[in-house]
């Protein structure tokens, strides 16, 4: 006969218990730790896309803004254009934003690039991208992904 330890072990091994439902207390709970966490964080903090005025995907950038008066903005990006042999991502410079101008800079396929935007509505921001000596209209929003 199987000790009653063992056989709850074995039991608890077959049937897994299951995970939260949507709207459970844990749920409820790990969705507001993640809230409380996100508001400290600076405004430019998370995804973004940069697009042209077609809408086409140019850039996607994620920024890290942490909390403070004046902390250093840390950023990265990957192209979305462009043959795959040149540079796909990296970091960027960021230049600590004004309250409404922006400008981050990096080197793709060792040519510099740079992107200057001023705020817009809606959370976005517009400008121009300056890349291999073209000048191009662009947008920046945040990003689902």
């Amino acid at each position: 006969m199987i000790p009653v330890l063992a056989a709850a072990v074995l039991a608890l091994a077959a049937s897994p218990p299951a995970p939260p439902t949507p709207g459970s207390p844990v749920d409820q709970r790990i969705s507001s730790s993640y809230e409380a966490a996100q508001a400290l964080q600076g405004e430019l903090d998370g995804a973004w896309v940069l697009t042209d005025l077609e809408g086409r995907e140019l850039y996607r950038l994620q920024i890290v803004d942490p909390p403070g008066p004046r902390p250093r903005l840390e950023a990265a990006w990957r192209g979305l254009t462009g043959p795959a042999s040149i540079d796909a991502s990296g970091p960027a410079d960021i230049a600590r934003p004004t309250a409404s101008a922006l400008r981050l800079g990096f080197s793709r396929g060792g040519s510099a690039v740079r992107i200057d935007l001023r705020r817009g509505g809606a959370g976005s921001w517009s400008g121009r991208l300056i890349e291999q000596g073209r000048v191009l209209r662009v947008t920046l929003r945040r990003s689902a992904a």
